[in-house]
């Protein structure tokens, strides 16, 4: 009896030391494999046992932080995003995804603000410009959100930036930079109904009519609304 009972004590003392050895580290790790397989309520558990460990995980909080917001918890995803950035100030993912966040709320200026750190201590990063391109060209900065649009696309050729550069330039009138953007837009993604349209429009303006349909033609036949709408009213039967 005696040797049973030591036997179930030492038991009860390996499973212990086993359960309290647990890093954070290691809980995070197993968070992270199940966010990606979406297991998100499983991958909560951990980060949460991750954090009572280790308050200031950072990387804990910024991952919890995209579990919520999966979850549809998004006043604590912004609360855990704000922790993730106060116990490391140097994690750009942070501020860039707050960023974004406050950019939701047409908070431009904080977003602006959250881009500015980001680029500071990663500036290779061609979705934060991009971003903050968006973000000045909202506060009616078009000048600015074409020179972070340009810097975007010196890193990535990408046909969203191409068309939003093409609109701030159509906004100050600079109609040849506008269409030759929109045709690399057009380039990169050939089934670009926004940009046919936006061009079309463009077209438009310079009385190229009949350009003008070809263009609201292919964004008609791509499924955007307003081409139909203006082939409805201008085009020639």
């Amino acid at each position: 009896m005696k040797k049973s009972v030591l036997l179930l004590l030492a038991v009860s003392a390996i499973l212990f030391v086993v359960s309290c050895g647990t890093t954070p580290e290691e809980y995070y790790k197993t968070a992270q494999s199940q966010y990606d397989e979406k297991n998100y309520i499983e991958a909560l558990t951990n980060l949460n046992k991750a954090i009572e460990k280790d308050v200031k995980f950072s990387d804990a909080y910024f991952l919890r932080t995209k579990v919520k917001a999966k979850t549809g918890d998004l006043t604590g995803a912004m609360k855990d995003l704000d922790l993730a950035i106060k116990y490391n100030p140097k994690n750009y993912s942070a501020l860039y995804q707050r960023g974004l966040a406050k950019a939701q709320e047409r908070n431009y200026e904080a977003a602006i603000r959250d881009y500015d750190k980001t680029l500071k201590l990663n500036p290779k990063l061609p979705d934060a410009l991009f971003s903050r391109g968006f973000a000045r060209y909202s506060l009616g900065d078009y000048y600015g959100a074409i020179d972070d649009y340009t810097r975007s696309l010196d890193m990535n050729q990408s046909a969203a930036v191409f068309c939003n550069r093409a609109i701030a330039n159509d906004d100050l009138g600079e109609n040849i930079a506008a269409m030759r953007d929109y045709s690399k837009a057009i380039l990169i993604n050939p089934k670009f109904a926004e940009a046919y349209f936006n061009r079309g429009s463009l077209k438009f303006e310079e009385n190229d009519v009949q350009g003008a349909c070809q263009d609201w033609q292919i964004a008609a036949d791509l499924g955007l609304e307003p081409a139909k709408e203006m082939l409805a009213k201008y085009k020639k039967n």
